[in-house]
């Protein structure tokens, strides 16, 4: 592992392509003179401890194909035309502050960018490149602000778009979601942000999406039927919003659905058939379900965690959750449920705490014998009383016998001192 200073002698070399000291010990700040390498094509700099600002000379390499300098502590803003050449682009993890360049997707080039968990703020760019070939796109754990551009449709390669954890505002555009027409959109995370209005009915067109999180906004209105026809998605995230109505009976055809996260919402009304394969988690907690616990979870065979807590539910547990033969974790609490709590099995988590009128029963069976344990145990039973009934018989008899002694001799000495 290096330690100290990247050494200013690489700058002597300006033939290299590439440059790979990443995961060392490595600090100081990256030599001026580095953008002189005119024929450097990789750049890597990743997890070392690495500070200053990043040189505005990194974007004159013209060569230069690949930067990654994530996980470091870089400070000062992103130089303005470093996407100008550059196709695969990582400063995440640092502490790099000031607004995103305004040229950042103009660039034909870039199909990678990676600025998350960083300090930038500001709005993105809407100066966005019709022939750009940006792919994934990780902008999260910042401060960005404003709405979500509608050009972003126009980024007909683009798969991973990630910018949760910020403070965008506004509607999802519906634009946002005819990506659809784009070769594989498969993740899209906007969660923790302050984005508000329904759930666009256009949604139905992102057929290759695989992972939606749009949890922790402001979002309104019921779930869109039309999410349904998202065939391929694994998890679905729609967490602490304000969504009302009742969940779509058609959520049951998302059959490779693992996980469905539709807590802390307003939901109400019954619970439809769920995802056959549904593994990870059903979170259904803090939304205003009623009634008696349905049937329809204990058709989950391969659920690892059931959770509907704080809602309405009432009457008793159902025995057929006992069939959740992979549940490891069932939370239940804070509903108006009664009866006797069905005994699951020892390697599943219950909580039912503030369920005031259900009963627990934590009485374990006694465990089996054999007969000749049986036998054993009665014979050391009988060997036991028999002598504790020997001990106070002897006990007795010494007692007695003492106390005639005793007696007699008391009797003597009084006679004696009468004559």
């Amino acid at each position: 592992m290096f330690h100290g200073k990247i050494p200013e002698e690489l700058l002597a070399y300006k033939n290299l392509n590439i440059i790979d000291i990443s995961v060392n010990n490595l600090a100081g700040s990256i030599p001026e003179g580095i953008g002189n390498l005119s024929m450097l094509q990789l750049l890597l700099l990743s997890s070392n401890r690495l500070s200053g600002e990043i040189p505005k000379s990194i974007s004159n390499i013209s060569n230069l194909r690949r930067f990654e300098a994530n996980q470091n502590n870089f400070v000062g803003e992103v130089p303005v035309g470093i996407t100008t050449y550059i196709e695969i682009l990582d400063l995440s993890h640092n502490d790099l502050s000031g607004v995103i360049p305004s040229d950042l997707l103009s660039q034909s080039s870039l199909q990678y960018v990676d600025w998350s968990n960083n300090l930038l703020r500001g709005t993105i760019p809407e100066r966005i490149s019709s022939s750009s070939s940006l792919a994934r796109m990780r902008l999260g754990s910042n401060s960005l602000s404003g709405s979500i551009p509608a050009k972003f449709a126009t980024l007909q390669y683009l798969f991973y778009l990630e910018l949760e954890n910020n403070n965008f505002s506004g509607s999802i555009p519906p634009e946002l979601v005819e990506l659809g027409n784009l070769t594989k959109p498969q993740v899209m995370k906007l969660q923790q942000n302050k984005l508000g209005g329904q759930i666009p009915t256009e949604i139905r067109q992102l057929q290759s999406l695989g992972i939606l999180n749009i949890s922790w906004n402001n979002l309104t209105g019921p779930i869109p039927s039309s999410i349904s026809n998202l065939k391929k998605l694994t998890n679905v995230n729609l967490q602490s919003n304000n969504l009302v109505g009742s969940m779509p009976v058609t959520l049951g055809d998302l059959n490779l659905l693992l996980e469905l996260n539709l807590g802390g919402n307003k939901l109400s009304g019954s619970i439809p058939r769920m995802p056959p394969n549904l593994q990870i988690a059903l979170n259904l907690s803090s939304n205003l379900f009623q009634g008696p616990i349905p049937d329809t979870p204990s058709q989950l065979t391969s659920l690892e965690v059931l959770d509907l807590s704080n809602n309405r539910f009432s009457g008793e547990v159902p025995d057929s959750l006992l069939g959740l033969v992979s549940l490891t974790q069932l939370i239940l609490s804070n509903n108006q449920l009664s009866g006797v709590l069905p005994q699951f099995s020892k390697h599943v988590v219950v909580n039912v705490s503030g369920n005031p009128h259900l009963i627990i029963i934590n009485e374990a069976p006694s465990p089996k014998t054999s007969p000749e344990s049986e036998k054993m145990k009665a014979s050391v039973t009988l060997w036991t009383v028999v002598g504790v009934e020997a001990f106070i018989c002897c006990f007795i008899f010494l007692c007695l016998f003492f106390h005639f002694l005793f007696r007699d001799k008391s009797r003597g000495t009084r006679e004696e001192a009468i004559s």
